[in-house]
């Protein structure tokens, strides 16, 4: 947990500062918290469903590497939503191919998953990683 609450803060301050240098303001309170809830859900909620809970319990009923691929397979369906829907943004990078791209993350962090056995170690790739999408998104902006 504390290299978890090291990430947020890291993170909030790489936003702070930057938003400093680029525009000399502070971003509002609100894109801050905004920052900071993305370890929480997807980081936090999706490595915990798809990885600590989905793909723990497949390795029960297939071999490890089956398991791996079946909540995958899961995870990228999962995100079919956003690309129907039509959700633009930073959040649906590839537009249709979205799911592939979720596939291929859900293998990458299932591998990490197998490797480590360490939710926290997934999670704080995870959100990391969407925290440097969106920074990259904010300064195109």
């Amino acid at each position: 947990m504390p290299l978890l609450f090291g990430l947020i803060v890291l993170w909030l301050l790489a936003f702070v500062i930057i938003s400093q240098i680029r525009w000399k303001t502070l971003l509002p309170a609100w894109y801050l918290f905004f920052v900071a809830s993305i370890f929480f859900h997807p980081g936090f909620v999706e490595e915990m469903s798809f990885r600590g809970f989905l793909e723990t319990r497949l390795e029960r009923l297939f071999t490890v590497k089956q398991a791996l691929v079946i909540q995958a397979v899961i995870f990228g369906l999962y995100h079919l939503p956003q690309t129907v829907a039509g959700t633009s943004g930073w959040l649906v990078i590839g537009g249709m191919v979205y799911p592939v791209f979720a596939f291929i993350f859900g293998i990458v962090m299932g591998t990490i998953y197998i490797k480590t056995r360490n939710l926290l170690v997934g999670i704080g790739i995870h959100a990391s990683l969407l925290e440097f999408f969106l920074l990259s998104s904010l300064l195109s902006a």
